[in-house]
């Protein structure tokens, strides 16, 4: 979200102003009284933009054996749980706590997609058992037709980028054990009388903003059996 944000500041694109101001938090999140206005031109050697490093601004959890236990604002915000040496954050947890920090700090746009499926209890439910088989397979065609939209909307005719979830087994020396959230502006749909083969392109973008500096890879978004996967727009 946060580098997608870049892309808008620095394009001029859905209100995003040039110079970012951002509310510091209190640990339980709410508003401590101070804000802090970082200059469109202030930049850093690399990494994430110097405005979106203050969204890495520490919140503590808890104390544990006389120590303070941190985690940063923006992953807080999204319920983000740690996971080996990264934060990760589940699909149901994404568009409520990316709003609910874009409203914090005043900034016009929301978030909206869809996923297929989370890790929850329904995600080990077996999809040949004949009950849950043809309501999963409704739920999963409606989805491809979503995402089908949401590609065409988003980064067919506003020419945004959108956010793509999928798993990083797609990606050569990935783990199929994570999922990554990665900006995608390009994308390819196939579509057939029930369903939608939906895929997106992710790389580094003009602004070569991507945390891995790999060249394009075209995700597909439409894997009835992949751990996760989702799309959503960041717009007005």
């Amino acid at each position: 979200m946060l580098r997608i944000l870049e892309v808008y500041r620095q394009r001029g694109l859905e209100g995003i102003p040039w110079d970012i101001t951002l509310r510091l938090p209190k640990d339980d999140l709410s508003f401590s009284g101070y804000s802090v206005t970082v200059p469109g031109s202030a930049r850093i050697p690399s990494g994430l933009p110097q405005w979106a490093q203050l969204a890495l601004w520490p919140v503590k959890l808890t104390t544990q054996n006389g120590k303070n236990i941190y985690n940063a604002w923006i992953s807080q915000a999204l319920n983000g749980k740690q996971a080996g040496l990264d934060q990760a954050v589940l699909p149901k947890d994404y568009a409520p706590g990316a709003n609910r920090w874009l409203a914090d700090n005043g900034l016009p746009v929301r978030v909206t997609g869809a996923y297929l499926r989370d890790f929850d209890a329904s995600f080990l439910l077996n999809p040949y058992i004949p009950i849950t088989g043809p309501i999963a397979w409704v739920s999963y065609t409606q989805y491809t037709w979503t995402t089908n939209g949401l590609l065409k909307d988003t980064i067919g005719n506003r020419d945004l980028p959108a956010v793509v979830l999928y798993d990083s087994a797609q990606i050569r020396s990935g783990s199929s054990y994570y999922l990554h959230y990665a900006p995608a502006y390009r994308y390819r749909v196939v579509e057939y009388w029930d369903w939608s083969a939906n895929f997106a392109t992710v790389d580094n973008g003009k602004e070569g903003l991507s945390p891995r500096p790999f060249g394009p890879i075209e995700i597909y978004l439409s894997d009835y059996y992949d751990l996760s996967n989702g799309v959503w727009r960041i717009s007005r």
